[in-house]
């Protein structure tokens, strides 16, 4: 069940006091993707005779603020404005519990799931624990540190220094040879392979032990 928590730091004028239900109803439906969220209220146009929020357009976000869309009355004309709230938004996502270097192979051990503002985060936070042993550390991680998807890459399949077997297509014919990797390399990635004898070839990862020779 979403929890709303208000801080309201503006004083609302009559009118206004309408506004604010309004304003609750909208982030409810634009914030729903969200375990909680806590938000405070830091400007509001001023000096109106009359303001609505736009439900139709969307809320916009940028950190740890977010600007809604209003539709205002002033001086006898209309005008398109915002207003300007901070946010606290929570989800449940992963978090070491041990500090982590770089390159080392995730395991659900090493995160729990905590409830965390991930307000302001430029990168999306993780939270499949299930698939975390596909991936290892792009950088060191410490302990307590949110696991971001920027954190993050694949486990290669080929690893520098393992043999592997490699093909190419002639006509109607594949030869297939033994080779090294000297990179390592996802299903997909081009890699530089080295032959027994010294013959080097860029080829694109198939699987663990197979590559197809690019030329």
């Amino acid at each position: 069940m979403l929890v709303l928590l208000l801080s309201i730091l503006f004083l609302f004028n009559s009118s206004g006091s309408d506004i604010r239900d309004d304003l609750a109803d909208y982030l409810s439906i634009h914030l729903k993707g969200y375990e909680k969220y806590e938000y405070e209220i830091l400007k509001i146009p001023s000096n109106y005779s009359s303001i609505k929020i736009l439900n139709g357009k969307d809320l916009k976000l940028s950190g740890n603020l977010a600007y809604v869309p209003v539709h205002i009355v002033k001086n006898n004309r209309t005008a398109q404005s915002y207003i300007t709230v901070k946010l606290k938004l929570y989800k449940n996502v992963l978090v070491t519990v041990r500090d982590i270097k770089r390159k080392e192979d995730l395991a659900k051990s090493d995160f729990e799931t905590s409830l965390q503002n991930i307000a302001g985060k430029h990168a999306k936070p993780f939270t499949d624990i299930e698939s975390i042993s596909s991936y290892r550390s792009k950088k060191n991680l410490n302990e307590g540190e949110i696991l971001t998807k920027n954190d993050v890459e694949k486990i290669p399949l080929i690893k520098v220094g393992d043999k592997i077997k490699a093909s190419i297509v002639q006509g109607n014919v594949m030869i297939q040879f033994d080779a090294f990797s000297k990179q390592e390399g996802s299903a997909g990635d081009i890699i530089n392979i080295v032959t027994a004898d010294n013959k080097r070839f860029k080829a694109k990862v198939i699987d663990i032990n197979n590559v197809l020779i690019n030329e």
